[in-house]
Order: structure tokens, then sequence, then C-alpha cells
């Protein structure tokens, strides 16, 4: 009441509300909710990716990183207005979120150092490479030939058993240049990835001084024909002088 001893209406705070009139006190926003404004006869639900756990709040916390917020806005029977979640879900396992306010747990992806679904991240580990976050495969680090696992039996640098169906054959390379980390399965420029740790040349490739794959020019192309030809003629001569000496 003002010194008239007439009543004057006064505007309800931010994160209040008054639905009703004739009131003498305003009402805070529940948790789940907000009121940005003043003077408003209700509050707002917190938007997906947002949450509010207090009372009387003019605005909703975005979720951390590493969390969501996906339930859908509820009515409480106590207000006249929807509200939302007042907490953010946790991502599954070691999982965590690119940004912050995600909104699903289909935002959760695994952290760097990791790699696999969301629900079950896998460690890297040696010759493997996870410098990033949501890596569905491994990348094969620096000096290393990572391949999904295969039937032939070698010996490998590191070797992981993992529960999941995706396994890997991780090999040391002689030369860590012929192994560039990135992709798995990939070689150096003009190396088989086909061999083991991409350790012989294309075909019609060689190695230079430095170990690099370089193509073959025409004239090597023609002295190692050459060469071969040679070769298997001193072969044809030398089983014909054996098979001479034996018949004498």
């Amino acid at each position: 009441a003002n010194e008239s001893g007439l009543s004057r209406c006064i505007d309800c705070s931010a994160g209040y509300f008054q639905d009703l009139t004739g009131q003498t006190h305003e009402v805070a926003c529940p948790p789940g909710s907000y009121n940005p404004s003043t003077g408003m006869s209700t509050c707002f639900a917190c938007d997906p990716g947002q949450n509010q756990s207090s009372y009387g709040q003019a605005r909703c916390e975005v979720c951390p990183r590493g969390t969501y917020g996906d339930e859908d806005s509820t009515y409480d029977t106590n207000y006249s207005f929807p509200t939302s979640t007042d907490y953010c879900n946790k991502c599954p396992s070691s999982a965590t979120t690119r940004e912050v306010s995600s909104e699903s747990i289909q935002d959760c992806i695994c952290p760097e150092g990791t790699w696999g679904e969301y629900t079950d991240c896998q460690a890297c580990i040696e010759g493997m490479l996870c410098d990033e976050v949501g890596l569905d495969l491994p990348k094969q680090d620096e000096g290393y030939l990572v391949t999904l696992r295969t039937s032939r039996r070698l010996r490998r640098a590191s070797e992981e058993e993992y529960d999941g169906s995706i396994n890997f054959d991780i090999w040391r390379c002689l030369h860590s240049a012929a192994c560039p980390s990135g992709e798995i399965g990939t070689c150096a420029d003009n190396r088989d990835p086909a061999e083991v740790a991409c350790g012989k040349c294309l075909e019609n490739f060689h190695f230079d001084s430095e170990s690099k794959c370089i193509e073959c020019s025409s004239a090597q192309a023609t002295l190692i024909l050459f060469a071969v030809v040679v070769l298997a003629c001193l072969v044809l001569v030398a089983l014909a002088f054996l098979a001479n000496r034996k018949l004498a």
C-alpha cells in the first residue's frame, strides 16, 4: 500500500511470475523453467540442450560438454505452463560431445585417445593414432601399418584383441617414412599396401638410395629385362652342363 492507503501493482521480477489476480506476492519459476523478463504471468521451459535446477532463474544453463539434454517439455500439475528437465544426462561410458548444449544422446562421441561407438570407446594402443574426437576407426601412427585383421600369421609389432567384431593387425615398418600417419592401410607413395609393413614397391617402381619408391625408366626396365634373360640363359647352360656330366 502507498501513503494514501491505496494499493498499487508492481511487475514481477525476472525469474518470477504471477498468473492470478489480486495477489500480494510473486512466484518463483520452478526448476526446468526460466523467465527473462519482468511483469510476466508465465515461465518458459528450457530448450533442449539446456537445463535449470534452481528456482527463480532468468535464464537456463547450457548442458556442459560430455552431457546432453533431450527430454521433452512436460506439464507439472502445480503450474499452468510446461517445464523441462532440471538436469543434463551424462554420455555413456567415457564418451563426450563436440560442443556444449548437446540435445541428443546421438551427439555423444568417443573422446581423443579412443575410437569406436560412443557406448564402448576403445583406447588406442601402440601403432594407432587417435588425435581427434569422434573416430569410428583409429588412424595409424607414423612408422606403423594398421590393417583390419587378416588370416596371415606373421610376427606383429603389437596385437590387441577387442570384445567387438573389429580387430586389427599392426605392423612396425622398417622405415618409418614408408608408413605415414593417417588413414589405416596407407603406405608412402608407390609402396604396395598389400605387402607386410609396406615393404615393397609397386610394380615398375624400385627403391632409390633413400628407400623411396621411384618409377623405373625405360632404360632401367630394359636393363632389368636383359639381366633376367642373361640369368635365365646361365641357368639353362648350367642345367645342360650338369645333364651332360651325368651322361658322361
